[in-house]
């Protein structure tokens, strides 16, 4: 039986999960960890920076199933008339040269002239290729931009200081959801067009959920192959099934960053229109600037390792900026460990 969401390519790119929404019982609010200068920049300016997907902490960020997806059509190519082929593409892999999809399939023949191993070769290498122009930020057609929050705990916990504010130097900001939301979305509307962006609470998957999804989503392909084979536009579907790989990538991660609860701004931006970048510890980070309105700001929590005077700094500075209603205080969380 095949599931509904793999009937037709339509279902399977509306599939990905609806945007956020706070639950019941859930506070309204997200929270954002980081360090005084992005802080200062936030507040000063008004603006989120949105990171380039290729360019989070984790480089495998946003890419575990869509890398499952590859890691299972390959382990089923490797059992067909193409091993050989799979191989010659896995030394051009290992070498950190560009996969040519041009070089290994004949993008001109047609749907309906490929079996189901030719057409998951041709997919194989098509998301392959497609992987690696993201890791280079060298697509101009389709990129993805991530700010993160986590949804709202009481602050009771060390672990998050530690991680995400500089080793608890930095500091916790809070967001009324509803406001952020609201002043987000409609800054992104521009000349009647509004980019993809909207903000997505991360699903967190077992590995055996990571590779019984992959084989779903591989079974779902050949179903869509067989429904769609005798259109001639055979790139654009194959382009089609990538990016709806993709997006349900962008909010499934393992379940090892569980406690993180996180909830995505998510942005697919055309091109590299209003594209900023900023120095990072050993790259160049390609970004983009998301206004949101003060209003929407509602605390700022200084960390446990801050000193004693920055809350009044953090006051007085949010005076000069129409963040006066902003609340200030100071973590109750203990740190233990050399300061």
């Amino acid at each position: 039986m095949v599931e509904p969401e793999y009937e037709s390519l339509e279902k399977l790119e509306s599939y990905p999960r609806p945007p956020y929404s706070v639950c019941a019982g859930e506070v309204p609010v997200l929270v954002h960890y980081t360090g005084l200068n992005s802080v200062f920049g936030i507040v000063d300016k008004k603006k989120l920076w949105a990171s380039h997907i290729s360019y989070m902490n984790d480089p495998n960020d946003g890419y575990e199933l869509y890398n499952f997806v590859l890691y299972h059509i390959r382990r089923r190519l490797l059992l067909s008339r193409f091993s050989e082929k799979i191989s010659v593409i896995d030394f051009i892999f290992s070498t950190d040269n560009f996969i040519r999809v041009e070089e290994f399939s004949d993008l001109n023949r047609l749907l309906s002239d490929i079996d189901h191993e030719e057409f998951l070769f041709d997919l194989y290498v098509s998301m392959l290729s497609h992987r690696q122009m993201r890791n280079y930020f060298s697509n101009k057609d389709l990129s993805f931009y991530i700010f993160s929050f986590s949804k709202f705990k009481e602050d009771i916990s060390i672990d998050p200081w530690r991680s995400y504010a500089k080793d608890a130097k930095g500091f916790r900001l809070e967001f009324d959801f509803d406001k952020l939301k609201k002043s987000i979305l409609s800054s992104f509307l521009i000349n009647d067009e509004k980019d993809f962006v909207n903000f997505y609470e991360c699903e967190y998957w077992p590995f055996s959920k990571f590779a019984d999804g992959a084989n779903e989503i591989i079974d779902g392909f050949l179903n869509i192959f067989n429904v769609e084979k005798f259109r001639v536009d055979k790139l654009n579907i194959y382009y089609r099934l990538m990016v709806a790989v993709e997006n349900l990538s962008l909010i499934i991660k393992s379940n090892s960053y569980e406690s993180e609860c996180e909830v995505r701004l998510l942005i697919r931006r055309k091109g590299k229109k209003d594209v900023c970048y900023r120095p990072g510890e050993s790259l160049i980070i390609p970004y983009v600037e998301c206004d949101f309105g003060i209003e929407a700001l509602r605390r700022v929590v200084c960390g446990p390792r801050t000193p004693s005077r920055a809350n009044y700094s953090i006051i007085n500075f949010l005076s000069s900026c129409s963040g006066g209603h902003v609340d200030v205080r100071r973590s109750p969380v203990s740190y233990v460990g050399p300061y």
